[in-house]
């Protein structure tokens, strides 16, 4: 299984940077989770992540809760990272709220690895970053 993990992450930006032999061991610590549709993955300003979703497939919906109302905000989809920003930018607190749309298959990358990855790698941290004031810039 990390082998497939290791072939999905060399296609998939910002991972697809690193060294091969490094890509090899972050490999080593990611989990595989599989979500059924429906499930909600994490609750706008209540929920603590302790790792990243990397979506393999499936599609997920993300959305802001205001007065009990629901504003979609969005979809990630195969490819596309949920946590990333919340990790850096929140200390892990989610800022919105996630749901399975689609039946998913998720690797989870820890904290504690993702957190070194930026470290070590500031490109890789600046692409989370650059994410961050994007998004920043187009609510204002």
């Amino acid at each position: 299984m990390q082998d497939q993990v290791f072939k999905f992450l060399t296609k998939q930006e910002p991972f697809s940077i690193l060294p091969e032999a490094e890509l090899k061991q972050i490999s080593e610590s990611v989990a595989i989770e599989k979500y059924a549709k429906g499930y909600s993955l994490s609750l706008q300003g209540r929920t603590k992540l302790d790792h990243i979703y990397i979506i393999k497939d499936g599609l997920l919906e993300l959305f802001y809760e205001s007065e009990g109302e629901k504003e979609l905000s969005g979809t990630l989809g195969p490819g596309e990272i949920f946590g990333g920003i919340s990790i850096l930018m929140n200390a892990g607190i989610t800022v919105r709220s996630v749901q399975i749309v689609e039946y998913a298959t998720l690797y989870l990358l820890p904290e504690n690895v993702f957190l070194d990855i930026c470290k070590m790698h500031t490109d890789i941290y600046e692409h989370f970053a650059a994410k961050f004031r994007n998004r920043m810039m187009n609510k204002s």
